[in-house]
């Protein structure tokens, strides 16, 4: 267009910049945002609810987001107002519940699908949340929390 100069080749020069400098501050602002601490610790939180089955520490979460275990914690803290492992474990428990009201796999697989680390400590652990044993809970056929 410079070159041609053609009528309003200046117009179509300064359109095309401004339009080059509008789209590479929005891909700045973009990949800024990809970036920002919240939105890390929120892809991390992302990751341990797709896949609770996986073996999950604060280490490994924080290592994910490329903070240290405090830091990590301290913004999980500020955007989801608890600690990571809580909001996992009360992930795992609900899907266990559900697991054991929709499906029949057995209460050794759902301990597994929901990423406890054995079958002895999913039972205390759901009776200690819940007040009663997985078999019991799937008994009564409910998504009710038990009473003791």
């Amino acid at each position: 267009e410079r070159l041609l100069r053609h009528v309003g080749y200046e117009e179509v020069i300064n359109c095309a910049v401004t339009n080059m400098v509008i789209q590479m501050h929005r891909l700045h602002e973009r990949q800024k945002d990809m970036h920002s601490p919240m939105r890390r610790v929120e892809e991390v939180r992302e990751s341990f609810l797709r896949r609770p089955d996986q073996e999950w520490s604060l280490k490994k979460m924080a290592d994910l987001a490329e903070y240290s275990v405090s830091r990590f914690c301290t913004l999980y803290q500020r955007k989801y107002g608890g600690s990571p492992i809580a909001d996992l474990l009360n992930h795992r428990l609900n899907l266990a519940k559900q697991l054991l009201v929709y499906n029949e796999y057995t209460i050794t697989e759902i301990s597994e699908r929901c990423g406890f680390k054995s079958i002895y400590y999913f039972s205390k652990y759901f009776k200690e949340k819940e007040g009663c044993m997985p078999s019991e809970y799937r008994r009564r056929n409910t998504s009710e929390p038990c009473s003791l």
